[in-house]
């Protein structure tokens, strides 16, 4: 190794499985042999030290592991940021950070050498392997776009024809420099799911090339997800995982184009799909889709949180627009002029999707049930139907404003400029056939 001066090293495990001792004695064992090295070992843990096996938090102490408990937000990358802001609130912030999954497989010593003989010049990030096949740089923007929408509402705002270059949050070298400048104060997603370390990988690839060109970030293979040093995903040889590589080759064997014709047999789907690009989920409640910018005025799921009568987007920049159980609770007088503008925001085969209460529906099984006035309270097929659902402190966006049918919805959407209309099968919402339309109408060129 060179004899350069190095100062301080964080290696920090985002902690959560906890099942690999030896994953922590080899990364100590690591850090050995470098004498101007001083390596700090830390595991940002989402989970609560109780919580860990006492043998286990024994042997972390014994091999020199500090262990910093944060609250579950924002995965691996939110951890990463919580480890951040601690340290720099303790006045321990080091020279070179070493950030990894705690389900990584060591196969090889010398990775810190490896690592830290890239990060010359303009080189400022080393991930482990590539994140993904190639080409190496990608416009995420075309690919993710409802992830960059969100950025912008945290005042994060990304070359939106850009290309660039990304690290996986499973195992990356960086430096003080970007942990101060890009990693403490790019917004990272919260809840649900890990998949919102997807977005943290983007964005933080994209502040990169925004600060520091696409040069500042090599890899250390161009295999993908490991290298002769570190296998990531670890956890990949877990029977979720296996189970679902085997229905993934079940798919395989049926082809692409015959799963699409079954699955459009078996939701009553006549319309075509959306193009590619930014879909919207408006009034998302606690429907979060996966791909779609979720917008809602309230609650904690959403991405957004907007009055989607409030909404701006560019004319002809929006490839779907989903509305599930929304249309109801939009004032008579606004929706003609909402679905104006949706319209407008639409691309070219762009498709506006909504699902509602069709009050003829509604009336037909209220009629049906009079004289049962429990299920005309209580029953999805009763009043319910026509006001919204009795909640205890229901507010303003509960209740139903107004009532459509499809006749009167389709009149509506041809007079926003929608020419080719299709009535559908409920998909949501309990699929309820016999109260709800689903209507789905696309913009031509």
């Amino acid at each position: 190794m060179e004899t350069r001066k190095l100062k301080t090293l964080s290696i920090v495990m985002a902690g959560w499985h906890f099942k690999y001792p030896s994953l922590y004695r080899k990364l100590a064992e690591e850090a050995l042999p470098y004498d101007n090295l001083k390596t700090d070992f830390y595991i940002a843990s989402h989970r609560g030290v109780d919580d860990i096996d006492s043998d286990l938090t024994d042997l972390l102490r014994d091999l020199g592991w500090n262990i910093v408990e944060f609250e579950n937000k924002g995965w691996d990358w939110g951890a990463y940021q919580q480890f951040l802001r601690w340290q720099r609130e303790h006045d321990k912030m080091s020279d070179y950070y070493l950030f990894l999954h705690d389900d990584i497989r060591i196969k090889k010593e010398g990775f810190l050498e490896a690592f830290i003989s890239e990060t010359t010049g303009e080189v400022k990030v080393v991930g482990n392997s590539l994140p993904h096949a190639p080409p190496q740089e990608i416009q995420w923007f075309e690919t993710s776009p409802h992830i960059f929408f969100w950025a912008e509402s945290k005042g994060v705002f990304l070359d939106r024809d850009a290309v660039w270059k990304c690290v996986r949050g499973s195992c990356f070298f960086t430096l003080k420099e970007i942990a101060d400048t890009i990693l403490l104060h790019m917004p990272v997603r919260h809840g649900l799911h890990c998949g919102f370390g997807n977005w943290s990988v983007k964005i933080f690839g994209g502040l990169l090339r925004e600060h520091y060109g696409n040069d500042a970030i090599h890899y250390l293979s161009h295999k993908v997800r490991r290298s002769r040093y570190i296998d990531e995903e670890y956890r990949s040889r877990s029977a979720d995982a296996m189970i679902g590589r085997s229905l993934g080759k079940v798919k395989s064997i049926v082809p692409r184009s015959a799963r699409k014709v079954l699955k459009r047999m078996m939701t009553g789907q006549k319309s075509p799909p959306s193009p590619p690009g930014l879909k919207l989920n408006l009034g998302c409640g606690e429907r979060y889709r996966e791909g779609y910018l979720n917008i809602d005025a309230r609650g904690e799921i959403a991405d957004i949180h907007s009055d989607i009568l409030d909404l701006t987007f560019d004319n002809d920049s929006v490839s779907e627009v989903l509305m599930v159980h929304v249309i109801e609770h939009i004032d008579f007088h606004d929706v003609g002029p909402f679905l104006t503008r949706i319209f407008r925001w639409l691309r070219k085969d762009g498709l506006l999707i909504i699902e509602f209460p069709d009050v003829m529906k509604v009336a037909r099984q209220v009629l049906r049930h009079k004289g049962d006035m429990e299920k005309l309270h209580t029953s999805p097929l009763g009043l319910r139907g026509f006001y919204g659902e009795p909640l205890p402190g229901m507010s303003v966006y509960d209740y139903h404003k107004w009532g459509w049918s499809a006749g009167s919805l389709k009149s509506l959407l041809q007079d926003a400029g929608f020419t080719i209309i299709y009535t559908e099968k409920p998909q949501h919402h309990g699929r309820q056939v016999k109260r709800d339309t689903r209507i789905v109408a696309i913009k031509q060129g």
